[in-house]
């Protein structure tokens, strides 16, 4: 168990132990590494690495094999990055637009598509890629509700270096586009 200064939090690590081992102590432990909470938080879940923007919380997330994905909110907005593996296969079954089209279905409850699909350049931590973006706007009956934002920006890329497909969702284009860059980013500096 240990406490953390720089963010306030306590952090304990329990695990079975069969016999003697020291892979936790010298291992693990040591890797462990703490950020401020005014700062990017960086997450990485199997094969999926990129940074929360400041003030951002996990809201959900689905891991499954070869189809990853991470959703932040925070009162002002919202980013969701999903990440499908071997693109390849995933491009023979659809391309990037209908990746888009299916991804805005997904929110067609509470948001109705605005304006047809169109390309932009994508900066990925692998460099720059071509990607598809479409934008949707909330239906009037839910203008109500905080949770639903009145716009939402759907990009997917394939990310060929990686092999990789990569969609972001989110209220705000210019927060996905720096959620983007640090996709695929292996090291991430917390400070302390």
């Amino acid at each position: 168990m240990g406490y953390s200064p720089i963010s306030g939090r306590v952090l304990e690590v329990s695990y079975p132990v069969r016999r003697r081992e020291d892979v936790l102590e010298k291992l693990l432990l040591p890797a462990i590494a703490d950020c401020p909470n005014e700062r990017a938080m960086p997450w990485s879940i199997f094969d999926l690495s990129c940074l929360a923007p400041c003030g951002m919380k996990l809201k959900s997330h689905q891991l499954n094999a070869g189809d990853l994905s991470l959703q932040f909110v925070d009162r002002l907005a919202t980013v969701r990055v999903r990440q499908i593996a071997v693109a390849r296969l995933a491009l023979l079954r659809m391309p990037l637009e209908k990746w888009v089209v299916q991804e805005q279905e997904m929110q067609s409850r509470f948001y109705r598509v605005k304006g047809a699909i169109d390309e932009v350049e994508l900066h990925l931590a692998d460099g720059v890629v071509q990607a598809k973006r479409g934008w949707q706007t909330r239906r009037k009956r839910f203008s109500f509700m905080r949770s639903v934002f009145p716009q939402s920006c759907t990009m997917a890329a394939h990310d060929v270096q990686r092999d990789r497909i990569v969609i972001l969702q989110g209220s705000d284009e210019s927060l996905l586009h720096e959620v983007a860059s640090s996709v695929g980013q292996t090291e991430f500096a917390c400070g302390s």
